[in-house]
């Protein structure tokens, strides 16, 4: 009973982050599917975005059934190899190794293959690049296998030679028409930053093309800046500042009690924020209250500065996750087309449960059920409390020993 599903299964193709659209390789041909703001989007049971994802990954896309040429994703699931990541500024470059050193760290050699992807970015503009336009002096990030170093995906500057491009969120104190120029003030503190326009800047005013003259005195904006001319590439405004008091805070959950949650940022330190009874809570874009959220999640929370006291707090839980999540690796002793049986080296056997929802790949393709085989090596991501598996890898022993 309820919305009649489609789903899909495939490869990731490509990300067109300008019109949304995510690519699916599929046993059928490439398919095309707009992701929308409310569209849940996971990758190894994490929240995510679909440029997180990397040609090794396997996808399962839900959406209505409907004629829509392009339907819209309901949710997007990925399962692909872990990697980590170096940024820094390229250094060397040697046949198809690249080498990024880190401002504090030491430097990393990632190897480039047919699969990886390279970006080029340039002032807010994102192009698909080869290993060709890759410089010396280029800042660049790569995400990487750490058994093999192989890269994944490696996003660079369009050219050495061009500054990382800078950015300030605050208050506007003054704009001057004429000169072309707006002050912002930082939120956080910090002197205030002047940045010029000119005819490739875009300016917003609450979500609408604006001129600069429209933008008032007061109002909240961003600005993406070259840091060496102080030319900006783009200014995004609100007429309604928030509060100065109100601050926010995006990372994932640490700990939570039964009126308080701390949020692990990516860049700061942790946050805990308290709720009270004016406090909107939404998980996945319904009410929801704090009980609802695990340890884990993703979390955007809007709080007072002074007293910690959350306004609202916004959370992505995948769906029907059932509890914490597990993995078991071994071989194959048991498949069907519901149930499969890991026999892990050490342990005893794990028997899990597939349904249609679950992530299936075979000697690194999509697969079904019927595809795997008793014999086969096999790693699965499952819920513990259900024995649901939400992912599993199978591939054959002989193709192992090959690789």
């Amino acid at each position: 009973r309820g919305v009649a599903v489609a789903s899909t299964r495939g490869t990731f193709a490509s990300w067109d982050l300008t019109t949304r659209t995510l690519r699916v390789a599929s046993p059928n041909g490439e398919k095309s599917f707009l992701v929308a703001p409310t569209t849940l989007v996971l990758r190894n049971g994490r929240a995510a975005s679909p440029g997180d994802f990397s040609t090794r990954d396997a996808l399962l896309v839900h959406t209505r059934t409907s004629s829509s040429a392009t339907p819209t994703a309901m949710d997007v699931s990925a399962d692909g190899p872990e990697s980590d990541e170096v940024e820094g500024s390229i250094t060397a470059i040697a046949a198809n190794d690249v080498t990024i050193t880190p401002r504090n760290g030491a430097a990393v050699t990632v190897h480039v293959d047919d699969a990886t992807e390279i970006e080029l970015h340039d002032h807010g503009t994102e192009t698909d690049g080869t290993l060709a336009d890759l410089e010396v002096g280029q800042r660049a990030e790569a995400h990487y296998l750490p058994s093999s170093l192989v890269a994944l995906k490696i996003e660079a500057q369009a050219s050495a030679g061009t500054p990382r491009a800078d950015e300030v969120h605050g208050q506007i104190t003054a704009v001057d028409a004429s000169a072309g120029s707006v002050t912002i003030e930082p939120r956080n503190g910090g002197a205030a930053v002047t940045v010029t326009t000119d005819s490739n800047t875009r300016i917003s005013l609450n979500d609408a093309p604006a001129r600069l003259g429209d933008l008032p005195v007061g109002a909240r904006a961003e600005a993406h800046y070259n840091p060496t001319t102080l030319v900006a590439s783009r200014i995004e405004a609100e007429d309604d500042p928030e509060p100065q008091e109100n601050r926010e805070a995006e990372g994932r959950v640490s700990a939570i009690t039964s009126t308080s949650i701390t949020i692990d940022r990516e860049h700061g330190d942790d946050v805990t924020v308290t709720t009270d009874a004016s406090t909107r809570i939404r998980v996945n874009g319904q009410t929801a209250t704090l009980a609802d959220i695990p340890v884990g999640a993703r979390v955007h929370a809007h709080y007072d500065a002074a007293t910690s006291i959350a306004s609202r707090i916004d959370a992505q839980v995948r769906p029907d996750s059932g509890g914490e999540l597990a993995e078991a690796e071994g071989r194959l002793t048991a498949a069907s087309a519901t149930e499969i049986t890991i026999a892990r080296e050490h342990g005893t056997p794990v028997t899990l449960t597939i349904d249609a929802a679950t992530v299936i790949t075979r000697n690194g393709r999509p697969a079904a059920a019927a595809d795997l085989r008793v014999g086969d090596e096999a790693e699965a991501r499952y819920v513990r409390g259900t024995s649901l598996a939400k992912s599993v890898r199978a591939h054959e022993e002989d193709d192992e020993e090959d690789d």
